[in-house]
C-alpha cells in the first residue's frame, strides 16, 4: 500500500515510517521541516518538502504517488504546546 505520512520528518511521523516500512508499505512523507528534520526520514521513503494546507499540491501528490492511505502527524507537537499554552492562560486569569 502507498501511504501518504504528513510530518514524517518529526520524531512521531519518522518511528511511524520506519513501522510502515517495515511491514512492506510504500511511504511518502509530506513535511514543511518547520520542526521535522529531513535526516529523519528514514531511508527507503521519500520526502517531499512542503505544507499540507496547499489544498493543490496535496491533491497532485495524492494522484501522481498513488497513496491509497494517510497518516497524519504534522503539528503534533505544535499542537500539543499550543494547547498547554491555553490551559496555562486560563489558568492565570481564573487566578487573577
Amino acid at each position: 500500500m502507498r501511504v501518504l505520512v504528513t510530518g514524517g520528518a518529526g520524531y512521531i511521523g519518522s518511528v511511524s515510517v520506519e513501522a510502515l516500512l517495515a511491514a512492506g508499505h510504500g511511504v511518502v512523507v509530506l513535511d514543511d521541516l518547520t520542526t521535522g528534520h529531513r535526516p529523519a526520514v528514514p531511508a527507503g521513503a521519500s520526502l517531499v518538502v512542503g505544507s499540507y494546507g496547499d489544498g493543490a499540491a496535496v491533491a497532485a501528490l495524492l494522484r501522481d504517488e498513488g497513496i491509497e492511505a494517510l497518516l497524519t502527524g504534522a503539528k503534533i507537537k505544535t499542537l500539543y504546546r499550543d494547547l498547554l499554552e491555553y490551559v496555562e492562560g486560563r489558568r492565570t486569569r481564573l487566578e487573577w
